[in-house]
Formats: C-alpha cells, sequence, structure tokens
C-alpha cells in the first residue's frame, strides 16, 4: 500500500481546496454574470459567507489567509449577510441539521429577470436599481447582427459624461443553439452586466478597484 507522511497530506490537502475555490469562484462568476437570482444557491452562499466571518472572527482580516486574493473575491461575489444570518447556523450544519434558508435583500438580489416586453427590453430589477442606471424617454433601437431582428431600449447606463443604451447582454435567439448580439443603430451599447455597470466612488468598475477591495 502506498502510504503518505503528515507533508503529503498537508499538501494534498491544499491542493484540493484551492481546486474547490476556483471552481466555486468559476461557478458564482458566471452565476452573477448571467443575473440569476440567488434562492437556488442560497445555501451555498450562507456558507460561504458563515467561514468567511469565522475567519475575520479569528484571525481579523482575509487578507491573512491561505489565497487571500481568491478568498476576497468570493467574498464579494457571495455578497453581504443576510438578515437573521450569522455564524451560529455554521454549528447547526457541522452537526448534520440543514441551516434554515434565508431572505434576500431586495436592495443587492435581483427577483425579476430581464425581458424583452411589446419589442421593448426591460433589465432585471437587480439592474433597474443600480445608481448608475436610468429610464428615460427616448427608445433606441438595438439590431441583431445577425438577422436584423429589432427591439428598442430606454435604459441607460450614465456615468459622468458616459451614456449608453443598455441591451440584452445574452442576445437574440436566432438560430437554434446560436445567440447573436444586438447592435445599437446609434452610438454605443454596454450589456446588461452587473459587474460592467457597477461603478466605485473613486471612478473604476468596483471589481477593478484595488481602494475599494
Amino acid at each position: 500500500d502506498l502510504m503518505m507522511d503528515g507533508a503529503a497530506v498537508a499538501r494534498l490537502r491544499a491542493s484540493l481546496q484551492n481546486r474547490v475555490r476556483r471552481v466555486l469562484h468559476g461557478a458564482l462568476t458566471v452565476w452573477r454574470v448571467l443575473d440569476l437570482v440567488d434562492d437556488q444557491i442560497a445555501p451555498a452562499l450562507s456558507r460561504v459567507r458563515q467561514m468567511v466571518h469565522c475567519f475575520e472572527r479569528q484571525n481579523g482580516s482575509l487578507h491573512f489567509a491561505r489565497a487571500n486574493a481568491l478568498w476576497l473575491l468570493l467574498q464579494a461575489l457571495v455578497g453581504p449577510a443576510q438578515p437573521g444570518e450569522s455564524a451560529d447556523s455554521r454549528n447547526a450544519a457541522t452537526r448534520g441539521r440543514r441551516p434554515k434558508r434565508r431572505l434576500k435583500v431586495p436592495s443587492v438580489l435581483g427577483t425579476k429577470r430581464s425581458a424583452i416586453v411589446d419589442g421593448l427590453f426591460e433589465p432585471s430589477d437587480r439592474i433597474q436599481r443600480m445608481s448608475h442606471v436610468q429610464q428615460r424617454e427616448r427608445r433606441e433601437k438595438l439590431v441583431c447582427s445577425r438577422c436584423g431582428y429589432t427591439i428598442e431600449s430606454n435604459w441607460y447606463f450614465v456615468f459622468g459624461d458616459i451614456v449608453r443604451v443598455l441591451r440584452p447582454n445574452n442576445g437574440h435567439h436566432c438560430h437554434p443553439g446560436l445567440r447573436s448580439p444586438y447592435k445599437a443603430l446609434a452610438g454605443g451599447a454596454i450589456g446588461d452586466i452587473f459587474d460592467n455597470l457597477d461603478m466605485c466612488p473613486h471612478g473604476k468598475r468596483r471589481r477593478h478597484c484595488v481602494a475599494c477591495g
């Protein structure tokens, strides 16, 4: 039989943990890009928040964690703690009892997905509530880059002198299994992706701002 010493076991454990973190980061990134509702993954989000809370309580900051850069990204992806959520529920999980599902925070998580209604694009309510997203009277035409199908949008990303009409990032399903992007007939357009529209007080996309962490 192949025996492993303590150092080898520790290296294997660290490698596996790193893989799990990367898989989780990739999955949550896709979830945020698609702007999906968090109810379906609430237990996983709660568990990550509990782990972060426990480490910060014991060590003061995630900056002291192994693979701290990845943990900081995970912390940003899972978002703030939910009402009633605390480290105590972590103990229930470790004793084999399933934690209760927590309520969403309406100001942070979305409940209504984006849609096209009567030819007019409506972003998700999560996108609509963003500070740099505005609905205006003017409608702009968006055209499928492949088949020419046309819709309209009167939702805009407004940041200083930058004004871009919002377009559905998932494009137009003009052929089976194929989605083609919409393009604005006049001026530029920007996809309704949360991270692309989330600007910090320092004038940068929040995910790229070092000061915001």
